[in-house]
This record gives structure tokens, C-alpha cells and sequence, in this order.
């Protein structure tokens, strides 16, 4: 009977250690993970401290003349906002990028509409699943089916009248995947594209081998899009909790090394959160398999203008360099000092840069051009 109450002592004390050291091992993660919201939380307000030339700038308020829904062909609606005389020389069809939408191109937005000769309509619109456009099956968030959401928006907005194609990121990748589909436009209604931070291909295997860490691409971004995809109402919640997290991750990943200011980091921050994690999961699959450097030649017959940041970690500088040697005639710049959002923290450059590019364009077609006029 001792012995047996000996025992049940020994196993209590036993018990009593490992809840004392799980409590522990559990107050430490809890400490160490306060420590790490603290240190975000004091490296965010250090940066919103700073100088902030864009405080004043009215980010994702910018009116539109008209706006109007375009049906895709499999019945998406696609929110589209258009600025500029309807009776303009050219129409400007603006695409964007991936977990962004039609107010990446902010700047450009206010700069091009000043552009006299030619007279410019502008045509903005979110892709599917992203801003105000209507939600779409994973299955068809594809790049060729963001091309034939183009050729639609083309339809609508230009009818027969010229048109520049200027896409950021994915929206490179969609002009490419209406390329692949309906090359002919290319030179004909098509008279130039801009291809900003963008990609043919290959773009996981990039980030790989480039400046992103090998963990988040061989392992988080995938296990993320899986885990979106099976559970995003979890995963959607559990963004709160790491705000600051990602605040930082946008700003170093989104911009060059100098780091944007407060304001333009949140705003792209915004619009990033704003983009449901299932979708980010829905297109991940058709970016990691992206591969249109086929379709390139059909650009060959128009003005091309291909540009990126060389402190891009998310289409590297190599992207645009392949760019440029399937499109010998393309102008290939470089910005200096911007990362992936380079049309925004570097907008100046980057607006002067498309109002040569658009001169060039209309100037070399302009005798289709006043045909269709």
C-alpha cells in the first residue's frame, strides 16, 4: 500500500513538472511571438515617422467618366471605368496585375489623361475575382481565359478604333494570352503594347533561383495555396493577426530597396487584402505553369515597349531581358531603384517613358490609324 502510494506521488510530481514545463515551453512561444508583433509593429511606425511625399494623395478615389460591366465569355462580369473623350483618337486599354486591381495604375491614370496629340481614352478595368468584378471558377483562372476577357473589353470599349495595350505583371501575361489566341490584332487594331515587370514564363523557377527566399517559394507559397483552397475562411481570418507581418513583406517585396513610403505601401497593401485568399490561390496554379514565349512573335507587328525595375524581386530584371530578345525591335528600359510596383514609386519616369512610347506607336501606324478614325 506504501509503495503504491509512493508511486502515485512520484507519478503526480511528474505530472506536475511537465505541466510546469509545457506552461513554460507555452509561455515562451507566447512571449517570443509579443516580442515579434512588438518589433513589427515598431518597424511599421518607424516607417509611417518618415517624410511621406504621397500623404496627400487621394489613393482609389479617382473618378471615372463612365463605367459599365463587360460580360466575359463564360458570363463573369468585368467592372470596367473609362476616362477621355469617347470621341479620342486611341483608345488605351489598361490591365493589371496579380492581387491588385485597376487603381495600380493611379498615376498613370492622372499623367495620360493631359496627352493631347493623339487624344487618349483610357479604358480600366479589375480582371476577374479581383476589385469589383465579378467572382470566377478556379477553372477559369487562366491566362488564356484573362486574354479572351481582354479581347471582350477591346470589343466593347474600342469597337474598330486603334488601340495601345499596357499591362503590369499578370496584365503582361494577359495581353500575351490574347496574343496566343488572336494574334492577327497585333498590328492591325493592336498598335502597341507596354509590357511593365512582366513575364513569358518560368516565373516560380525564377524566384527560386533570384532574390526571394527559397523556403516561402518551394514551401509556403504552395502549401498557402493549397490551404487557401481547402480551408480560406481560416486562412482569410488568420490574416489579422499577422497585419504588420505583411505590411513589411509588400513594402520589401513590392518596391526597391530604398522602400516606398507609408502611403504607397498601404495602398498596395489594401489592395492586396482586399483580393480573398482563395483567389490568390485560384491563379497561382495558372502563374507557376505560365508559359507564353510562343505567342511573342505575333508582337512583333507592333510598337513595343517593355520596362522593370532592376531591383524587381518578383519578375526579375531576366524576364524582361528574354522579353527583349524575342522582340528585337522592343525598347527594353530600365528604371532604376524600382522594384515590381516601379509604375507607381517611380511614376514620373515611368509616365514620360509611356507618353514617348505612345507618340512612337500612333506615329508608326498613324495611316491604319486614320483609316479607322
Amino acid at each position: 500500500m506504501a509503495a503504491k502510494k509512493a508511486k502515485a506521488k512520484g507519478f503526480a510530481r511528474i505530472a506536475r513538472g511537465a505541466g510546469i514545463a509545457v506552461g513554460g515551453v507555452v509561455g515562451a512561444a507566447g512571449a517570443l511571438n509579443a516580442i515579434r508583433v512588438a518589433s513589427e509593429k515598431f518597424a511599421v511606425d518607424r516607417v509611417r515617422r518618415a517624410d511621406d511625399p504621397f500623404a496627400d494623395e487621394h489613393f482609389g478615389e479617382l473618378k471615372a467618366d463612365r463605367d459599365y460591366t463587360v460580360v466575359a465569355t463564360d458570363g463573369v462580369p468585368i467592372y470596367v471605368e473609362e476616362v477621355g473623350s469617347p470621341d479620342a483618337s486611341l483608345v488605351i486599354v489598361f490591365a493589371h496585375g496579380y492581387t491588385l486591381n485597376m487603381g495600380s495604375f493611379h498615376f498613370q491614370r492622372q499623367a495620360l489623361r493631359k496627352l493631347r496629340s493623339p487624344s487618349v481614352r483610357m479604358v480600366f478595368y479589375d480582371q476577374r475575382s479581383h476589385g469589383k468584378s465579378g467572382r470566377s471558377r478556379a477553372d477559369d483562372c487562366t491566362i488564356d481565359q484573362l486574354g479572351r476577357d481582354l479581347r471582350e473589353i477591346i470589343r466593347t470599349a474600342a469597337g474598330d478604333r486603334p488601340v495601345i495595350l499596357i499591362g503590369h505583371s499578370m496584365g503582361g501575361m494577359t495581353v500575351m494570352g490574347l496574343a496566343d489566341i488572336e494574334g492577327e490584332l497585333f498590328g492591325d487594331q493592336v498598335l502597341g503594347v507596354a509590357l511593365l515587370s512582366t513575364s513569358a514564363g518560368n516565373v516560380v523557377s525564377t524566384l527560386r533561383a533570384g532574390r526571394m527566399p527559397k523556403s516561402l517559394v518551394e514551401r509556403a507559397l504552395p502549401l498557402l495555396a493549397k490551404g487557401a483552397q481547402a480551408a480560406p475562411k481560416a486562412l482569410e481570418s488568420a490574416r489579422g493577426g499577422v497585419s504588420n507581418a505583411m505590411w513589411l513583406l509588400i513594402r520589401r517585396f513590392s518596391f526597391g530597396s530604398a522602400g516606398a513610403p507609408a502611403s504607397l505601401a498601404d495602398y498596395v497593401d489594401r489592395m492586396i487584402a482586399a483580393t480573398p485568399v482563395d483567389v490568390v490561390a485560384d491563379f497561382y496554379r495558372t502563374l507557376a505553369g505560365h508559359d507564353k514565349v510562343a505567342a511573342l512573335p505575333a508582337l512583333r507587328n507592333c510598337e513595343v515597349l517593355v520596362m522593370c525595375g532592376d531591383e524587381d524581386r518578383i519578375t526579375p530584371m531576366e524576364h524582361s531581358e528574354l522579353l527583349a530578345r524575342e522582340l528585337p525591335e522592343a525598347e527594353l528600359f530600365v528604371v532604376p531603384g524600382a522594384g515590381h510596383m516601379a509604375m507607381m514609386e517611380k511614376h514620373e519616369l515611368v509616365d514620360l517613358r509611356l507618353q514617348a512610347f505612345i507618340h512612337r506607336a500612333y506615329k508608326r501606324s498613324r495611316p491604319q490609324a486614320k483609316k479607322r478614325a
